[in-house]
């Protein structure tokens, strides 16, 4: 395939996904009580029923938001307005995103299947997008026990620990040495570790900061067995339009290195080495790569997601449509 012939099919892949992404807009047509929407309505019904909640217009608003636009704030108002405690609500927020997560997945199946039925691209970018597909399933899956820890656990402990104060908060963490460092031994402006207790003596525990590999060793094999499967399914067809696999390659490569180590005072470099071979790769079918996000108030732990940016081949580079899987807190 010709580079001229890869970028109409681009062209193709985003007018395709503008199309589905209006068809899910058009949820919105049930607050118009002049228009019918039957599987929005299906849907919404659903959505309200799994978290328990009574049906009305502002229910309604805030169920089509979490799904369609993946918000959570209009829900969690919805949430309180009925006098939910905070764990029920923290409970509800999960479920919802169990919810959006499983319709966004299946929806990002159907266009994968899609574009495999019409032959796009070539097998290698086929196959890049199951395979990046697959990784995000297990970065999904993974996601509600990284909130559970962070968010809903260690932040609220820490919270109460010091009465709100988060200046004390971050003066613990750093005289603790609790914060992941840079390559310079400076305390970096980021982390990709968590914090976790240990006992360290009779009656006393006291928080460690670890890798991700390390607190969640289960879920990390998941995301790095997928990212093996995706480098194996690259590595049985060419790049014959960019000639960048081995960029590919080295970027999931790098991907996979950062993931497993177990370092916490290495985890800066190993992401920065990350974003060298993402910045690598040229071709216009981007990967938006994971622990971008810093949704971690302290420690400003990165969030994990993973998503595709298709641009659109006759605007410049700016303008991207993303798909990804993803939570917005």
């Amino acid at each position: 395939m010709k580079k001229q012939q890869f970028m109409k099919d681009l062209q193709v892949i985003y007018d395709e996904l503008q199309h589905r992404q209006a068809s899910l807009n058009s949820y919105y047509d049930l607050l118009d009580e002049s228009k019918e929407h039957k599987r929005a309505d299906a849907v919404v019904d659903a959505f309200l029923k799994l978290l328990d909640i009574p049906r009305d217009k502002d229910s309604q608003m805030a169920a089509l938001t979490r799904i369609v636009n993946l918000r959570e704030d209009a829900l969690e108002q919805v949430l309180e307005k009925s006098g939910a405690s905070k764990k029920e609500i923290a409970m509800k927020k999960e479920l919802a995103y169990g919810f959006a997560s499983t319709l966004h997945i299946t929806r990002h199946e159907s266009f994968i299947g899609w574009v495999e039925e019409q032959k796009l691209l070539t097998p290698f970018y086929r196959a890049l997008m199951l395979g990046v597909h697959f990784v995000g399933i297990r970065l999904s899956e993974w996601q509600s026990h990284w909130t559970d820890h962070i968010i809903n656990g260690v932040n609220k402990e820490l919270s109460e620990m010091f009465e709100g104060d988060d200046d004390k908060v971050f003066e613990m963490l750093a005289t603790k040495q609790l914060l992941d460092l840079a390559p310079n031994g400076e305390v970096g402006d980021r982390c990709y570790s968590v914090l976790m207790k240990e006992q360290v003596s009779v009656g006393e525990e006291a928080y460690r900061s670890v890798a991700y590999s390390v607190a969640f060793p289960e879920h990390v094999k998941s995301v790095t067995t997928a990212l093996e499967q995706l480098m194996s399914l690259l590595n049985q067809n060419e790049d014959d339009v960019f000639g960048q696999k081995e960029e590919w390659l080295a970027y999931f490569g790098a991907l996979w290195e950062a993931f497993s180590h177990t370092n916490s005072n290495e985890l800066i470099e190993k992401w920065a080495e990350v974003d060298r071979k993402w910045m690598a790769v040229k071709t216009p079918l981007q990967v938006g790569h994971p622990l971008e996000y810093y949704e971690d108030h302290y420690q400003k732990s990165c969030g994990i997601r993973v998503g595709f940016t298709y641009r659109k081949p006759s605007t410049p580079r700016g303008l991207c449509y993303a798909t990804e899987h993803q939570r917005l807190c």
